[in-house]
């Protein structure tokens, strides 16, 4: 098992960053191009191994694909794969086998797909077989996943007839289905979204943009070293005020928590700040990819914090319930969850000088817990490999702006 040993000698940040391109804005852009048979080169293109998989395979038509632990992919290919296969098997790694599909198989299904359960009942791997699909009005549990929805809304416009989708149950990351909606129309489609309720008449994709913007949630790892950080000043290339993601509700959450911002003709400049809330509630059902960053965050500044509707991070590449709360306590603070919720209480005891992090093959676990290397001696992180899911210039990222990284 590799293992990297982080420290920073000074405390002190000072510097530029550069971040990838969107993950989440990546792979939607190469669905829609696939289906457009646009040739346009995406700009700025994610670097990541979960966008690297989807270049690999959305254009195949036989055989067996193999996403790993690419959740992304696993949704976005089942519906692709429903209009445009010959005969696929899509599968993944041990952990995407345990994560739930069968609300988008039930869904798809209705609209007349041809998909098989290969081993479980309600989990990949699939066998998929392209065939036309009608429109018509479905409904779609959206409580595990937001990613079902906007995997059908991709391929909306190539059905037969107008379809409506009602999104049921409790609707998680319900901003990733505004950014996909966002996505369409500004690539010449036809939708109306209006309290949880999508519709998509038949059309064809007019691309006007194939920009990726710099990825806000890789951003959301440097906000925790500012807020940190005795001292910090940095600059986040690219990143503008314009931005549709939906973790740059990270730049309004951090300004509570000691992260000063100005967007700049560059980017967005960060610098550190005196300002510290005393306790937080935080609603992070539109934006769960930064609860570990920022429980992490949260808890090396002893703040008081309750996130909550967060109940399908046990869906995420592990259960960011039990890990999250499982690593921070193995530092010395105070961490609890439930099946929904993850909350902080405020400690006062000597924490380990150097923690060892376990990562659960989960890259936002490896990227959320660097920065704790601001506050303790040294910190281990297992596997640092993981990052390589969607930032693989992390640590040298991290190596730019003081941090020690021994193997």
């Amino acid at each position: 098992m590799s293992v990297f040993t982080l420290s920073h000698p000074t405390k002190i940040i000072d510097g530029n960053i550069i971040l990838p391109g969107s993950k989440s804005i990546t792979n939607r852009l190469l669905i829609m191009q696939a289906i457009s048979n646009n040739k346009s080169p995406i700009r700025n293109i994610s670097t990541a191994d979960d966008s690297k998989l989807m270049q690999q395979f959305v254009g195949v038509k036989n055989g067996i694909v193999d996403i790993e632990n690419a959740g992304t992919c696993m949704r976005f290919l089942t519906a692709y794969y429903s209009l445009f296969a010959d005969d696929v098997l899509l599968e993944g790694n041990m952990r995407m086998h345990e994560r739930p599909i069968k609300p988008l198989v039930d869904a798809l299904t209705r609209l007349g797909a041809d998909i098989e359960y290969v081993e479980k009942n309600g989990f990949p791997p699939l066998r998929i077989k392209g065939k036309k699909l009608f429109g018509g009005e479905i409904n779609i549990d959206a409580s595990i996943s937001s990613q079902f929805i906007s995997a059908i809304l991709l391929i909306a416009p190539l059905l037969e007839t107008k379809l409506i989708i009602h999104a049921s149950g409790e609707p998680t990351s319900v901003a990733y289905n505004k950014l996909t909606v966002e996505m369409m129309r500004k690539n010449g489609i036809n939708i109306e979204c209006e309290n949880n309720k999508y519709i998509v008449y038949p059309s064809s994709y007019h691309f006007s943009t194939t920009f990726c913007e710099p990825d806000w949630s890789a951003a959301s790892y440097f906000y925790s070293i500012v807020s940190l950080a005795p001292k910090a000043i940095l600059n986040i290339i690219g990143l503008t005020k314009n931005d549709i993601q939906p973790d740059k509700h990270v730049d309004e959450i951090m300004s509570k928590i000691g992260v000063s911002s100005q967007f700049l003709a560059d980017g967005l400049y960060l610098k550190s700040s005196e300002k510290k809330s005393k306790c937080q509630l935080l609603n992070m059902s539109d934006c769960p990819d930064l609860v570990p960053t920022l429980a992490v965050t949260c808890a090396g500044k002893n703040i008081e914090t309750t996130f909550t509707q967060i109940g399908h991070l046990q869906y995420k590449e592990t259960n960011r319930l039990v890990a999250v709360s499982n690593e921070l306590n193995k530092c010395g603070f105070n961490v609890s969850h439930d099946q929904s919720s993850i909350k902080i209480t405020p400690v006062n005891t000597d924490f380990a000088s150097h923690p060892v992090i376990k990562t659960y093959g989960d890259h936002r676990m490896a990227m959320a817990f660097a920065p704790l290397a601001l506050i303790f001696d040294k910190v281990d992180i297992e596997n640092p490999e993981v990052v390589e899911k969607s930032f693989p210039d992390f640590w040298n990222q991290l190596k730019h702006i003081g941090f020690s990284i021994e193997q």
